[in-house]
């Protein structure tokens, strides 16, 4: 194709190129903002910045000695005790595993391409602006460009506007989108695969030259927009933020570019791919295609699908409430949800009928799991492996769990770096707290290993009668007791004063790290290598929270780390890993997914922030 700076014209798929505007902050359009594709597109993109700051320049570990931790304890190859350990050998280098190309995001449009484009047209304004410097050599030509990016259909509805800076006399001006085949050469809408509405005649053009009458012309300084509902299969324009009515009818092309052409040299066009507020209000109309979304969902009859035999939809959600309560462990919580609901459904019937009776807990262990969670949490690893070893010691010891034995040691490792911070920053450092009260993180390391034996005196952790004679603990009726006594123990009492010192708690740290080394040195998983790596990294920075390892030490990794332990205890006890409704949750939002690929009502649903926050 002559003139064409680009193969596209080939037909072939346009590959992965990233633009400029990539190494900036990620936009996301307005409308947009609580479409779950921009959020994955979003966390896709803050990955791969990730990844190139940590493979900028060369790999440098930065000095122990800047963490002002004394010569004494800074080496992990250190023999103490009189005992050889091995030291946690390996180079610390900031890596993560790159993006597959099969996870590379397609992203929605942020500039004209530089390449896909036609001779003489000229990028200005960081991709954002076009401008004609070039001659016409015969009346039916034209240049034109597409965008850097396709269309993702799965954000449902995709706008952008462009506005007229300045045109020739007869204002051959073409606004539309485009598929990779169309000749550069021709405005948009005069070829197969092409859309446009041309700003001399008003008329619209659909893969022909053959136009129709449509909508008024434009001229400079109108700002005309152009978007595409992939829900309908519509396409529709705007002028100074009128909106003109569906242009098109029967999009299906899974592969769409915005595109512009112009006629005369000088014209220049400016465009908006939404990293500024629009013109037309396309917020609304967004909201307004939510809104019919949502409204479809509602209608939709659950007893056609019923979960649970003889419960319309009001039942059937009380009851995944109350099973997922008391699979959860929250047994008070449960109980006075069931409560609530015999109450409320007692005083709406005239004959005071019993209302159908709800799940509740009967699991005699839900207490203790909520005290393995609750030291979780609150970063207390030695007593939730306590609890373990008291309540549920065969769970820690079955083979099918050794993975969540290991994560919780590595856990231990992050929690005792996370209270060396705080130490340094001074947060209560007189008590040894954090700002809740809650000490994060034990230090010390029991004699026995890992999990000490608290059933040694006949007692559990909070003084209730212990039965060991079947390795299970008999809770009899002190199921309810409160969790508070977690809050009100330092972490710190059992081994260490509360004004242990920075270095003593590094030092701490780097002993645990060798015995947690010597216990895994020979585990022969690639996994569990990398996660040690990973771990024992954390001891090189200053501030481990401002690397690219900062992930790691987020709240988000005890909540797993709870989830984890809570399944395999509930594994243990014969009862199923997750509740029905987490279950239901999960494959609902692959369904959502799935059906949003081809830009269908499912792609203007958000389960988490709809349904679910």
């Amino acid at each position: 194709m002559e003139g064409l700076e680009t193969d596209k014209g080939s037909g072939e798929q346009p590959k992965y190129k990233s633009s400029p505007t990539e190494a900036s902050v990620y936009f996301v359009p307005s409308y947009l903002r609580k479409s779950r594709y921009m959020e994955r597109l979003e966390g896709l993109h803050k990955q791969r910045q990730q990844t190139k700051k940590e493979t900028r320049g060369p790999y440098a570990t930065p000095a122990l000695g800047s963490r002002q931790a004394s010569s004494s304890n800074l080496s992990l190859h250190k023999a103490t005790s009189g005992s050889a350990h091995r030291g946690v050998s390996h180079d610390v280098i900031e890596r993560l595993p790159p993006l597959q190309s099969n996870e590379r995001p397609n992203s929605i449009p942020t500039r004209w391409s530089d390449t896909d484009k036609c001779s003489g047209i000229e990028i200005l304004g960081n991709g954002a602006e076009v401008k004609y410097q070039g001659t016409i050599r015969t009346p039916d030509d034209a240049v034109a460009v597409r965008s850097d990016h396709p269309i993702p259909q799965e954000c449902g509805l995709y706008y952008y506007e462009v506005t007229i800076m300045s045109r020739g006399k007869e204002g051959l001006i073409g606004i539309g989108f485009s598929g990779t085949k169309p000749s550069l050469n021709r405005l948009p809408g005069w070829e197969a695969d092409s859309w446009g509405y041309h700003g001399d005649d008003g008329y619209t053009f659909a893969c022909s030259s053959a136009g129709k009458t449509y909508g008024p012309k434009f001229s400079a300084l109108d700002v005309v927009g152009c978007g595409i509902n992939f829900r309908t299969g519509a396409a529709f324009f705007t002028k100074n933020g009128i909106f003109l009515g569906d242009a098109f009818q029967g999009i299906k092309l899974d592969r769409l570019y915005p595109s512009v052409g112009i006629k005369k040299p000088g014209e220049h066009l400016r465009t908006n791919f939404g990293q500024t507020p629009f013109v037309f209000d396309i917020d609304s109309m967004v909201e307004k295609e939510r809104r019919i979304v949502r409204a479809e969902i509602n209608r939709f009859d659950l007893k056609h699908t019923p979960l649970f035999a003889n419960l319309d939809e009001t039942d059937t959600v009380k009851e995944l409430i109350a099973q997922y309560l008391a699979h959860e462990g929250f047994t008070e919580t449960g109980s006075q949800f069931a409560r609530d609901v015999r109450e409320q459904e007692q005083a709406l019937k005239a004959s005071g009928q019993a209302a159908p009776s709800l799940i509740e807990s009967d699991d005699m262990s839900a207490t203790y799991r909520q005290k393995i969670r609750a030291a979780i949490l609150g970063g207390d690893i030695d007593k939730a492996f306590k609890y373990l070893g008291a309540y549920f010691p065969r769970v820690i010891e079955h083979e099918a769990n050794r993975d969540i034995y290991f994560r919780l040691r590595c856990r231990k490792f992050i929690e005792m770096i996370l209270r060396s911070y705080e130490v340094q920053a001074g947060i209560n450092a007189s008590d040894g707290r954090s700002e809740d009260g809650v000490s994060p993180v034990t230090n010390g390391h029991g004699q026995g290993g890992p999990v000490a034996d608290p059933k040694a005196d006949g007692m559990d952790l909070d003084g209730h009668p212990v039965d060991t004679s079947d390795g299970r603990v008999d809770l009899g009726d002190s199921m309810e007791t409160s969790t508070d006594n977690l809050k009100n123990t330092p972490s710190f009492a059992e081994t260490n004063s509360a004004a242990m010192m920075h270095n003593e708690l590094l030092g701490a740290a780097i002993q645990y790290g060798m015995e947690l080394q010597a216990e895994f040195s020979n585990d022969p998983r690639k996994e569990v290598k990398k996660a040690l790596n990973d771990t024992f990294a954390l001891i090189a920075y200053t501030d481990a929270r401002e690397s690219v390892l900062a992930e790691m030490m987020e709240g988000k990794g005890r909540i797993e780390i709870a989830e984890q332990v809570n399944g395999a205890i509930l594994v243990s006890l014969g009862k199923p890993r997750s509740a029905l409704l987490e279950q239901l949750c999960a494959q609902t939002d692959v369904l959502v997914d799935m059906l949003s690929e081809e830009g269908g009502p499912a792609a203007f649903v958000n389960l988490h922030r709809d349904y679910l926050q």
